[in-house]
């Protein structure tokens, strides 16, 4: 896919939405378009509408596809920042520009360039100190965690539980900290500490509730999937592939970027606990659901899960 292709994909997402100017030039990465003599709500919703666009390709398609075009949109959104507006407008659009550098640092992520994914988490987080956001601070948060979580686990204890801290975060997004935590603690060796993680987050996804605009990927099968991966971290081996097996057919080609992890981490599961024809059968359709994603982080999960199955034969 090209990158004329992948706009178009973008602006389909929109498709009956009246297509305002700035966010015509944010999905073109305003390479040619200045800055507006003065900021509006019409770029404040151009950022925002471009986080919603770019979430969708993420989800779709995975990081490696969305990841140059957000980057190119977000620095028109930066940009933005010095432009002269009200000082609500401005309040607002830390908040969008907050978002929007959140999803992109994450497609970074995704695509294998650490360095360039932390750097933009701390816009992210600057940006959205700047607003009146607590979800999305406390969102921000929980990414950088993941972003260090394998190599510094107590150090992504802590942010996760800065984030916690804020008694504002809506109860979506409280859930996704608590399981986000649980998956952490975890791995510092603290299973009793995470499983009463779990236990909160199953309570607080339970209770439904409202979500923020920029967070409709936080549904109840997200929520389903931190959680059914803090149970594999905490070694609740039976319970986490129950419940991996009772997902994976939910997940749509919506989410096919999830959906082809939770394979190979249901997969890597099979093999653990002996079940290695399960594990290479759907390590083979984990396989056929990445040609189409560009996800360079799961493609190198898969290699190493193939590495494990043929030692194991």
């Amino acid at each position: 896919m090209n990158r004329r292709e992948l706009l178009a994909a973008a602006a389909a997402v929109l498709a009956g939405t009246a297509t305002p100017d700035p966010l015509v030039r944010l999905l073109d990465g305003l390479g040619a378009s200045g800055v507006p003599g003065r900021v509006g709500r019409s770029e404040v919703e151009a950022v925002r509408q471009a986080t919603t666009v770019y979430t969708t390709m993420d989800l779709r398609y995975g990081g490696e596809v969305a990841a140059d075009v957000s980057s190119g949109a977000l620095r028109w959104a930066v940009s933005l920042l010095d432009a002269p507006m009200r000082a609500d407008t401005r309040m607002e659009l830390c908040e969008a520009v907050g978002a929007l550098a959140d999803r992109t640092a994450w497609t970074h992520f995704d695509s294998g360039r650490t360095h360039s994914a932390r750097r933009l988490s701390t816009l992210a987080l600057r940006t959205a100190d700047e607003g009146t956001d607590p979800d999305l601070r406390a969102h921000v948060l929980l990414n950088m965690a993941a972003q260090i979580g394998d190599a510094l686990p107590g150090e992504a204890v802590r942010l996760v539980e800065s984030a916690l801290s804020d008694q504002r975060v809506c109860g979506s997004e409280r859930a996704n900290l608590h399981a986000g935590l649980a998956g952490h603690l975890a791995k510092t060796g603290a299973h009793d500490d995470a499983l009463r993680h779990i236990t909160q987050a199953e309570k607080l996804a339970e209770r439904g509730g409202d979500r923020p605009e920029w967070a409709g990927f936080l549904t109840a099968e997200h929520l389903d999937s931190i959680i059914t991966l803090a149970l594999a971290s905490a070694g609740e081996d039976d319970e986490a592939i129950r419940r991996f097996e009772d997902l994976i057919p939910r997940m749509g080609a919506d989410r096919l970027r999830g959906k082809a992890g939770r394979m190979i981490d249901l997969a890597g599961l099979y093999a653990k606990v002996g079940r290695s024809d399960e594990a290479r059968g759907l390590a083979d359709q984990a396989g056929a659901a990445l040609s189409f994603v560009r996800f360079t982080r799961v493609t190198d999960r898969l290699a190493t899960l193939h590495c494990c199955l043929i030692a194991g034969k």
